[in-house]
C-alpha cells in the first residue's frame, strides 16, 4: 500500500479505519476532515511523535491484508482513533468519530495531560483558527479532540 501524506508527518490511513480505507483508499480523505490534519500536526510539531491508527503499520501491504489478520493479532493496533464505522461499539453512539470530525491522538514522549495543557494555552491564537471545538479530558493515554459544532465560540472540555 501506497501511503499518502496528508502533512508533514502524517498519512492518511492514521486517520482512517482499515475496512474503509480498502473500500475507499485514497478517496477515504472525503469522510474525514482536512482541519484534523492540522490540528495533528500542530501538537506532532510540539510534542514529537503522535499515533492516531496505527493498524497500517502492521506490516502488512494493503488493509485487506490487515483485516485478515487473526482478531487476537489485529487487536494489538489501533483503528479506531480516527474516522470509525457507523455501526462500532466503541464510544459514544453519536461520537464525532463516526462523522470524520475527531481523532485521539496517542502522544509517544508527552503526557495527554501536558497536550492538553498546551491547547489550553493556546486555543485562541493556534487551535480555535483551525476549527477546534472540543477536547477530552482525564484520558490515560490519549487526547480527543474534536471539530464538531457546538454553537459556542469557546473550547468545550468534557469527560469521558
Amino acid at each position: 500500500m501506497e501511503r499518502i501524506k496528508v502533512s508533514n508527518n502524517f498519512c492518511l490511513d492514521e486517520f482512517i479505519h482499515p475496512h474503509i480505507y480498502s473500500l475507499f483508499n485514497e478517496r477515504s480523505r472525503l469522510f474525514i476532515r482536512p482541519e484534523l490534519f492540522e490540528i495533528a500536526q500542530v501538537v506532532r510539531n510540539q510534542f514529537g511523535p503522535c499515533e492516531i491508527n496505527n493498524w497500517s503499520q502492521g506490516g502488512k501491504e494493503n488493509p485487506q491484508d490487515f483485516l485478515n489478520l487473526s482478531g487476537d493479532v489485529r487487536d494489538q493496533f489501533r483503528k479506531e482513533s480516527g474516522l470509525r464505522l457507523p455501526d462500532t461499539s466503541t464510544g459514544a453512539k453519536y461520537s464525532m468519530h463516526k462523522y470524520g470530525c475527531a481523532i485521539d491522538l496517542h502522544p509517544l514522549h508527552a503526557t495527554p495531560e501536558e497536550i492538553r495543557q498546551f491547547v489550553l494555552d493556546n486555543y485562541d491564537k493556534i487551535f480555535k483558527p483551525l476549527g477546534l471545538k472540543r477536547m477530552e479530558t482525564s484520558t490515560p493515554t490519549w487526547v480527543h479532540l474534536d471539530i464538531g459544532n457546538t454553537g459556542i465560540d469557546s473550547l468545550v472540555t468534557f469527560k469521558p
